[in-house]
């Protein structure tokens, strides 16, 4: 019995992150040349344009499409900056010559990127998942506590045999 409640609970949780990935990845199970980030301020969060991608959240999780070669002025895209560790995600405004314009959703400030800098094109956004990876980020402490009190959970409150019972 134990075994069949553990195969459904892997089943399910394999079933769960598949869907994740239709979810986040524009409908595809094809994670090659993708990467996930978390958008740690709030320069995209600005009125909804109609995009394709709409306003993006702080804290949301994003999923870049590391292979991207075709931009086109609406979409999102991270680019490194010479002042930042981290890529920076903007939405692009004007495409010319291999400069792009972009601009966050929240701010009133261009800035010129030379498309070499871009490292990809934003191709899915989900607010609850960012916000879960950030919880657990911050608060290390949570995973170190639940893991253990799950593991007691389950020793103390597994069946026991007691004896000459037949087993099915």
């Amino acid at each position: 019995m134990e075994i069949r409640i553990a195969i459904t609970a892997a089943v399910a949780v394999l079933a769960l992150a598949i869907l994740f990935i239709l979810h986040i990845n524009a409908g595809s199970l094809d994670i090659t040349h993708r990467a996930l980030y978390v958008i740690v301020s709030d320069s995209m969060d600005g009125p909804d344009l109609g995009n394709i991608i709409p306003n993006i959240p702080k804290g949301s999780l994003v999923m870049v499409d590391l292979g991207c070669t075709i931009l086109d002025v609406g979409d999102v895209v991270g680019y490194r900056t010479p002042v930042m560790d981290s890529p920076v995600f903007h939405r692009i405004t004007e495409i010319e010559e291999g400069i792009l314009t972009v601009k966050g959703d929240n701010l009133s400030v261009s800035e010129h990127v030379p498309i070499g800098n871009v490292i990809g094109k934003v191709i899915g956004v989900d607010t609850i998942a960012g916000r879960t990876v950030l919880t657990i980020k911050s608060n290390p402490w949570l995973i170190l506590t639940l893991i253990p009190i799950l593991l007691a959970d389950h020793i103390l409150n597994r069946p026991r045999r007691t004896g000459w019972e037949e087993t099915t």
